[in-house]
């Protein structure tokens, strides 16, 4: 039975079946053929051929580990450590690690540092450094982390080493450079943490050490350190000046939703933007991220909008005053910004104040002037539908009717649009929905009175427009 299962479970037999094969293999095992034990003991604790089941995997594991089976010893211990099928009892977990650890197994020595680092009823700082030591010799990056951490908190030290800490946190970012990112993903983003926290410590005294801590944290993902890495590029921190490089950074923070680094990388194309208009855009996609926290990129987004250079390139004051009255309510207010903010807040809204009924009046009057121009083209073409849908499409369509309608949609896309600017959008584009309507779903007759009928209704719309928004 023993052969039989262990030549399914590796295909020795021509073919695979790890189903049948662990079948066999417990069978062996139940009937106390010994080297069995560390088969099923491993497949119950991996689930191969079986449901995965470390309870049921103790015992098995155990048995083996009892008859010197080293692959087998560090699972034992992790089942001593997570209560798995028995007890929790580190100090049994640390001997099985250890035994384990003497025979070269890798894990088994991390496992056994993190016993005596972390463990109260066996810690040991100085034999954890001895194992997390072998297993980063070993090759193993989570042992480098835990070196790292140990000198960053000086365990079983007089006081913390932070450039030793460094070392190994740039080693950890050494070895996962050369792996697939979402892999060890959690411990790149811890290592990418350490690193940033290490240079914030450095950057008062040494701002090179505090660089070169930034930057390797930010290539590994870190969205604090690319706005770190990037205000060492502009400020000229421990790097050479380069604003290109410090746009770069905070970019790639923006890109993660980090509002510092968004806000900073709408300054930089904000500036730009005084030279090359096109570079206000990216500057309004980088505020719209900043604005979640800095009243920087709120006051910015409001002279954006006031000046023609909102989302789309659109001006909007009633836009620009929203912004403009939420500069007080966020973080870090420069005051002399927060006065500016408030002086535009009066003008965008007398501004707002005037444009409206222009921009109403103008377009009803247009309308109603299109209209009457073609009253009697329409009437003649009442009998021929084709010739309607012709004058609809080429003339109808890119009147300032269109351009109100689309102007109105955009707004709704992207969710810009205040309650008042709604209300009249919302109010002329129904108006002028059953203009479409009055033209497209009528039966086209060929009497005069239904022609005048028509344009009655066209007209009327119109009229109950104007009345409402004058």
């Amino acid at each position: 039975m023993y052969y039989a299962g262990k030549w399914l479970m590796d295909g020795t037999a021509g073919t695979t079946d790890v189903t049948a094969g662990f079948q066999y293999l417990k069978q062996a095992a139940d009937a106390g053929v010994q080297e069995a034990y560390a088969n099923v003991g491993l497949a119950y604790y991996l689930g191969i051929g079986t449901d995965e089941n470390k309870e049921a995997s103790f015992p098995y594991l155990k048995a083996a580990s009892e008859q010197g089976v080293v692959d087998s010893m560090t699972n034992l211990g992790n089942c001593y450590m997570n209560a798995y099928g028995t007890d929790k009892d580190a100090a049994e977990a640390l001997k099985w690690f250890i035994q384990a650890a003497e025979s070269e197994i890798p894990e088994a020595m991390y496992n056994a540092g993190m016993c005596c680092c972390h463990e109260e009823s066996v810690k040991d700082y100085k034999e954890a450094l001895k194992w997390f030591e072998k297993a980063d010799e070993a090759g193993l990056p989570e042992a480098a982390y835990q070196l790292g951490n140990m000198y960053a908190e000086g365990l079983g030290m007089k006081k913390p080493d932070y450039d030793t800490a460094v070392e190994y946190y740039l080693k950890v970012s050494s070895e996962l450079s050369t792996i697939v990112y979402d892999e060890k993903l959690e411990l790149r983003t811890d290592t990418s943490a350490k690193l940033n926290e290490i240079g914030n410590l450095f950057a008062e005294e040494d701002a090179g050490k505090a660089f070169e801590c930034y930057l390797n944290a930010a290539q590994m993902g870190n969205s604090d350190a690319m706005y770190n890495t990037g205000m060492c590029y502009l400020e000229e921190k421990g790097v050479e000046k380069s604003e290109s490089e410090a746009l770069k950074w905070f970019v790639e923070g923006k890109k993660e939703y980090n509002t510092a680094a968004a806000d900073k990388a709408g300054d930089l194309y904000f500036e730009r933007g005084k030279t090359d208009s096109e570079n206000y855009s990216e500057a309004f996609y980088c505020y719209a991220v900043g604005a979640e926290e800095y009243s920087n990129s709120m006051y910015h987004l409001g002279v954006l909008w006031e000046n023609g250079y909102g989302n789309g390139n659109q001006k909007s004051y009633s836009k620009a005053a929203e912004y403009y009255a939420e500069v007080p309510n966020l973080k870090d207010v420069d005051p002399d910004q927060a006065q500016d903010a408030q002086e535009r807040l009066v003008l965008v809204q007398e501004k707002d104040n005037e444009i409206r009924p222009e921009f109403v009046t103008i377009f009803i009057d247009d309308y109603r002037d299109y209209i009457a121009s073609t009253d009697s083209e329409l009437r003649s073409v009442l009998k021929n539908w084709s010739s309607l849908d012709l004058i609809y499409r080429d003339t109808f369509r890119n009147n300032v009717h269109q351009k109100y309608l689309d102007m109105y949609q955009d707004k709704l896309d992207f969710g810009f649009m205040t309650t008042h600017e709604d209300k009249i959008y919302q109010e002329l584009y129904d108006y002028f929905t059953q203009i479409d309507n009055a033209l497209q779903n009528t039966i086209v007759s060929d009497s005069y009175e239904f022609g005048t009928g028509v344009l009655n209704d066209i007209l009327n719309i119109a009229d109950k427009a104007a009345y409402i928004f004058k």
